[in-house]
């Protein structure tokens, strides 16, 4: 059986769990993780406190300046130089992120972090300036000017008849300007069938002309579309050999760290242990594994692991271990990071259990896995009491437990 370094939780330093929903890529909905608490913006050059939290470096680094180095957020103790720490896990994720501009009349696409420049730069000073928008059909003549990019739009959706109109006096007049036979070529060209001239075959022979040509037509079109499926069948192949096994390996790939275990059927087996009293000795422990998940989608492989050894006073032991994954030879190590184990209470959020704790490169658990999985684990060797988990219902209707694992690295 492998071993595991394990920590015993500190009774009073149970949080209830935080839950929070992600949002989508409008800047109207920054996700709160990546919002900074002092500027509520958007993290820029985010960094992570020794108490974990996360702020901007410059608003930080001004804020320990005038509050004599208390945390915004819990007033401990921080020393600039020392307990910040640059958070580019979050900084690489915040990187990747693009918004729309949600301005009117303005969808351009860019960074997450550039979106605040943009709004300053472009449509707050656009609205101190003189008018300087024009109508796109102004070469034509439609001299209409406007100060914000909505008044245009509704400009060319309503008065869309009116710049037809343009459109048909500029082509007249441009028509007279040019010789007659280039037009009139040029409408010959864009004709489909041009009607028979004279000394031109017989009906009975343009008929079968009209035929030849139509079948020819078909026989191009279809091998057009036997092509066109020959691609999407490579296509389809293609993305079936990049795709991951299955839909359940492209959650665990994508979770960016965040996994919850449901562990079915697990009421009954510690209801045996807790009637069993002095005779638990005689049942046999409970060991259960989780799917392995990773920190991001080519990142860091987990599984988490609950062991219960019959005793006079049993507990539910709660541990992580490291995976072999198939971007190991990419990364750096041992892995560094955080870890918050949290067992959650289906009805009553006070009762959630949850522990936060840091990765510590000296010990064998966060060394690269040579097998399948690393031996050593790391987390509680009491986590909670099998007692508790009874008495305090934490078990679900089908007598299942929630355990979440949470997985940030640094």
């Amino acid at each position: 059986m492998e071993s595991s370094e394990s920590l015993t939780p500190v009774t009073g330093r149970r949080l209830p769990m935080q839950r929070s929903e992600s949002t989508g890529s409008s800047p109207g909905e920054l996700e709160p993780r990546f919002e900074c608490p002092i500027c509520l913006k958007c993290l820029d050059r985010p960094v992570l406190t020794s108490c974990g939290h996360r702020f901007c470096s410059d608003c930080i680094q001004k804020w320990l300046q005038k509050n004599r180095g208390c945390c915004p957020i819990d007033g401990r103790a921080l020393d600039g130089s020392r307990d910040l720490f640059p958070d580019n896990y979050t900084r690489r994720e915040i990187d990747q992120l693009s918004v729309v501009c949600s301005y009117p009349g303005c969808r351009i696409a860019m960074p997450l972090l550039a979106y605040d420049r943009h709004v300053s730069e472009t449509h707050d000073q656009f609205e101190k300036s003189e008018p300087f928008l024009f109508c796109p059909f102004k070469n034509i003549g439609c001299l209409y000017q406007f100060k914000n990019p909505s008044q245009l739009n509704m400009h060319v959706e309503k008065l869309s008849h009116h710049h037809l109109q343009l459109l048909a006096n500029s082509f007249e007049v441009l028509s007279m300007k040019v010789p007659g036979n280039v037009v009139s070529k040029e409408i010959e060209a864009m004709s489909w069938d041009p009607p028979p001239k004279e000394g031109s075959p017989t009906t009975e022979s343009s008929v079968q002309a009209l035929l030849k040509s139509l079948y020819e037509r078909i026989v191009t079109l279809e091998q057009r579309n036997a092509e066109h499926e020959l691609q999407m069948r490579l296509m389809s192949d293609e993305l079936k050999r990049l795709r991951p096994k299955s839909d359940g390996e492209l959650g665990l790939r994508a979770c960016n760290g965040e996994y919850t275990w449901t562990v079915p059927d697990i009421e009954n087996k510690v209801k045996r242990i807790l009637m069993a009293g002095k005779r638990a000795d005689e049942l046999s422990s409970i060991l259960l594994y989780s799917e392995g998940f990773y920190s991001s989608f080519n990142g860091y492989k987990f599984c988490a692991k609950i062991h219960v050894l019959p005793s006079q006073k049993p507990h539910l032991s709660l541990h992580i271990h490291l995976m072999s994954g198939e971007k190991d030879d990419f990364l750096p190590w041992p892995f560094t990071g955080k870890i918050a184990f949290t067992l959650v209470h289906p009805t009553h959020s006070a009762l959630t259990v949850r522990e936060v704790v840091c990765s510590r490169p000296d010990l064998k658990a966060f060394q690269r896995p040579i097998d399948l999985m690393n031996k050593r684990g790391f987390g509680y060797d009491q986590f909670v009491l099998l007692s508790d988990l009874a008495d305090k219902r934490y078990f679900t209707a089908d007598g299942s437990l929630r355990i979440r694992i949470q997985v940030d690295v640094f």
